[in-house]
Order: structure tokens, then C-alpha cells, then sequence
């Protein structure tokens, strides 16, 4: 079964029940009054490859930074030669 938060605006109680999709709670436990409002709880995204060596954003960090020390070398490379005009 579902779990949802509720809260008292009168008391301010707050406690979590297990109950049915179409099921309502509206009296407080603690004060018998009828203003108990359903709270909106947290969605929680459990992430399945915690077990990664290293993050995406790390690697791709460093293939960027690896490939600009490539294309500064044959930049220096290319300044170096000398071309003969045709």
C-alpha cells in the first residue's frame, strides 16, 4: 500500500499513514478536528550505477583537455614547416 504524509492545520501534527489510492484521512488523532490535508512528499530517484569508476563529466573533461594538447602540438608542427608556393 501507498504511504502518504498528512498535516494538521489547527494542532500542526503531522504523521504518515498507509492506505489505499482513494482513501482520505481528515480527522487529526491528536485534536478530533476535521483538517487533515494530504502533504506533498519528495520524489526519490535511486541512481542504479553508483559503482562507476569515474563520472561522465570527469571523463569527458579529460579527453577534451587530452585532444587540445593534440591539436596545439600539430598547430606548432604546422607553423614550423616550410611550404614551397605553387
Amino acid at each position: 500500500m501507498p504511504r502518504y504524509k498528512y498535516h494538521c492545520a489547527i494542532c500542526d501534527y503531522t504523521k504518515t499513514y498507509f492506505h489505499g489510492i482513494n482513501d482520505i484521512i481528515e480527522v487529526c488523532e491528536n485534536c478530533d478536528e476535521s483538517t487533515m490535508k494530504k502533504v506533498l512528499g519528495k520524489f526519490n530517484l535511486k541512481n542504479k550505477k553508483k559503482n562507476l569508476p569515474e563520472q561522465v563529466g570527469s571523463l569527458t573533461k579529460e579527453y577534451i583537455e587530452a585532444n587540445r594538447e593534440i591539436l596545439e602540438e600539430q598547430r606548432k608542427q604546422a607553423k614550423e614547416e616550410k611550404y614551397e608556393s605553387t
